[in-house]
């Protein structure tokens, strides 16, 4: 390709078309992590429980916890696992229902502490995810800086060719078993 141009100039906007792609995706990503951080602590809510949830007849038994602002996020079903692995491992009961008003949490009144604690450290992970994430695309592109450019068309020639030798096969992800497209 740089000869295309008869100097470096193909390689330059190569570089310049990558150096765009990742900072348009570095944006979104550390958009989509606030927005993620924010969810997180919205629906901690500003007087979350802090204590113990005591028995009270008038009282339910269990909660709901609104999940719009997290469908609204790009791969909510990531987002999803990720805090149905998290209460899980925190030993909280709780399912997601699909409501006529959208997705929901449902967990018992007396976890609400834990479920509070357990969304302020999925917060603080978020935070600490979205850093880690800058510094490796960080890296990822000064690596790609460096790179020249017959080495960038021969990995992308790879690469299209595996795409196009994946075709009409289709990955289950959960067994890492693939099977053919009918």
């Amino acid at each position: 390709m740089t000869d295309d141009f008869g100097d470096d100039s193909g390689e330059k906007l190569v570089d310049w078309m990558i150096r765009i792609g990742q900072d348009a995706g570095e944006s979104a990503m550390t958009a989509s992590g606030e927005r993620l951080a924010s969810a997180f602590r919205r629906a901690r809510g500003d007087d979350a429980i802090e204590g113990g949830a005591e028995a009270d007849l008038g009282v339910a038994e269990w909660a709901k916890l609104d999940l719009s602002e997290f469908t609204s996020l790009p791969e909510y079903e990531t987002i999803r696992q990720v805090i149905d692995e998290k209460l899980y491992r925190e030993g909280i009961r709780h399912e997601f229902a699909s409501m006529p008003e959208g997705e929901h949490l449902i967990f018992m009144v007396e976890d609400a502490p834990e479920v509070n604690e357990a969304f302020r450290e999925l917060e603080d992970a978020t935070h600490a995810s979205a850093q880690r994430a800058e510094k490796e695309l960080s890296r990822m592109r000064a690596q790609a800086k460096d790179e020249p450019i017959a080495e960038k068309a021969a990995r992308a020639k790879e690469a299209s060719s595996r795409l196009e030798a994946a075709k009409g096969k289709s990955r289950d992800v959960s067994r890492g078993v693939e099977t053919r497209a009918k």
